[in-house]
């Protein structure tokens, strides 16, 4: 696994292009994309999207989404349904149960050249290039066999619709809000990324945010401990409608 983690930024390094002067390095924080329902449907056909999020949502975005990547950690979702009465929604949360097996087993299958900084600085720029492609393709394939090998396990929880709702206007109104890119200085090489999603309007807005910060940082929190109550059977929607601000009752966005 550390070799694994050693060639993974090998990689990263190699594929950065070294800016003049005039051009100071600058990380893409976050992306957000604005999608049409199919017809005002339910289900979603998302071209060029996070390969993640199909794997975890498919076609169906539902009410309210959350999808947590770690670099090197077990990925973790959470999406909000309607549920069969007036009074009720569905809080799914789901999680990769076999991550450190699968990494363990691909890591194997797929190892890596891993390079001590002295090496690094002895190697002639052909073989600097050689092992760089080979952990690329190397990389590639761990990566796509994933997809694969993982197994993601889906826990269900009725929770109020109030919670929903409320849930659902605070992460709208983030979205909305946000610009469609964000860029920060600096060079951003590691670090968890969040994709936030909600329905409205037969619209489904998506913002993929690499090291959320601010608001959008205190929402994945927030998801994130949701996740994990239910995970642990100790779910209280009281502990969350405390913690967010009150709205009208809505018709549901689906």
């Amino acid at each position: 696994m550390k070799t694994f983690l050693l060639g993974c930024i090998t990689v990263l390094l190699g594929i950065q292009t070294i800016p003049s002067a005039a051009q100071p390095i600058e990380s893409i924080r976050y992306v957000r994309t604005v999608t049409p329902l199919r017809g005002g449907s339910t289900e979603i056909t998302e071209t060029g999207q996070n390969p993640w999020v199909g794997h975890f949502f498919g076609s169906r975005p539902g009410r309210v989404g959350f999808l947590y990547e770690p670099s090197f950690d077990a990925k973790i979702g959470m999406r909000i349904t309607e549920g069969t009465d007036d009074s009720t929604d569905t809080l799914e949360a789901m999680h990769v149960t076999n991550y450190w097996e699968v990494e363990d087993s691909l890591s194997k299958a797929y190892p890596l050249i891993g390079l001590s900084i002295d090496r690094i600085s002895n190697l002639s720029q052909q073989e600097s290039d050689s092992i760089l492609q080979y952990n690329r393709t190397q990389t590639r394939r761990h990566f796509a066999a994933q997809y694969a090998a993982y197994r993601i396990e889906t826990l269900r929880k009725p929770i109020p619709r109030e919670l929903a709702e409320r849930l659902h206007a605070e992460t709208l109104r983030l979205l909305r809000a946000a610009q469609d890119t964000l860029s920060m200085p600096g060079l951003i090489l590691d670090g968890d990324t969040m994709t936030f999603r909600c329905t409205a309007d037969d619209t489904l807005w998506s913002l993929r945010y690499h090291v959320p910060e601010g608001a959008f940082k205190q929402l994945s929190d927030l998801f994130l401990q949701m996740a994990a109550d239910v995970r642990e059977g100790c779910f209280d929607p009281n502990t969350y409608l405390r913690q967010l601000p009150f709205v009208p009752t809505e018709k549901p966005n689906k």
